[in-house]
């Protein structure tokens, strides 16, 4: 039998590389396996420009910076630790211990932690007429520069999109909002006191208008009156989330997640689950809430390891 290690992380985002910041604060013998090339999960991919104001000790941070800081607080010695590419394909439970199969290797563990976010994110797509093709239509921010004092249409209601309406309005006071219902699903206290912000709901996007596969114009109708407007935009930005392709590894599920219980354990004992890839009654998708739900774990460990 070969070495057993005494926790997996499986996902380098925010989340796993949080869970593996307490795993180092209390001495465990732990690994964390990431499928990517790099560190940082959605954060780096998609939102590196994004503000992130939810997480205990920093009031604002941008999302980059916030990957920069956890990396920070390990030194070199803990960064053997991290396994890029390495795409876990199954877990199997033998009595007390874990086997993890990857496409590369496979490990022994006491206790595996899944932080994965929901996997692999597609967008969902702008589904409008004229849309197909269209080159400044955008679905993922890496920089902010490029919008500055420009007409941008940004889509949808959840907390992401309310984000970006915050952030891109520090760039440009041309920034329009569309809702397809009368109540944001995101929080509307980050939109507060943006004088230049304009709110259009509940509208949605019916056609584009366009020219050498640019759009120069939005058309949005008004669910409830059928009224239609046309918006003279440089950009439109899709905020629709995201379609995921997330493998479960065979445990139980509830909706889009895996089914944890107070511990954060899952239907298979010493697998742990925590981020977004869980679900359970009132789950908030954020950051912190997956920071918590780390400490609920490690709780649990102190009596299995």
């Amino acid at each position: 039998m070969g070495k057993i290690w005494q926790l997996i992380i499986i996902g380098g985002g925010p989340v796993g590389l949080s869970a593996a910041l307490k795993a180092r604060q209390n001495n465990y013998d732990f690994l964390l396996l990431e499928s990517q090339d790099k560190l940082g999960g959605q954060l780096i991919e998609l939102y590196p420009e994004k503000e992130i104001i939810d997480i205990a000790g920093h009031e604002s941070i941008l999302a980059k910076n916030y990957i920069d800081w956890l990396l920070a607080q390990f030194d070199e010695t803990d960064k053997v630790r991290f396994q890029l590419h390495e795409k876990v394909t199954n877990l199997t439970s033998r009595n007390e211990v874990i086997e993890v199969n990857t496409d590369n290797n496979t490990y022994q563990t006491q206790a595996v932690i899944i932080a994965t976010g929901l996997g692999v994110y597609m967008p969902r797509l702008l589904e409008c007429r004229g849309a197909e093709g269209c080159q400044n239509i955008i679905y993922a921010l890496h920089r902010l520069e490029f919008l500055k004092d420009k007409r941008v249409a940004i889509l949808g209601g959840g907390d992401a999109a309310l984000d970006w309406a915050r952030d891109i309005s520090r760039h440009t006071p041309f920034v329009t909002l569309i809702h397809r219902r009368n109540e944001f699903r995101g929080d509307i206290n980050v939109i507060q006191n943006i004088p230049t912000l304009t709110i259009k709901k509940p509208f949605i996007p019916t056609s584009i208008k366009k020219e050498n596969d640019f759009a120069y114009a939005l058309e949005i109708q008004n669910v409830e009156t059928l009224a239609k407007e046309l918006l003279e935009i440089d950009y439109i930005f899709v905020n629709y989330g995201h379609i995921p392709v997330s493998a479960s590894f065979g445990l139980a599920k509830r909706g889009p997640g895996l089914l944890v219980d107070d511990t954060m354990q899952t239907s298979t004992p010493r697998i742990f689950a925590i981020g977004d890839v869980c679900n359970y009654d009132n789950k908030k998708r954020r950051i912190d809430a997956g920071i918590q739900e780390a400490n609920r774990v490690f709780e649990t460990l102190k009596t299995i390891i």
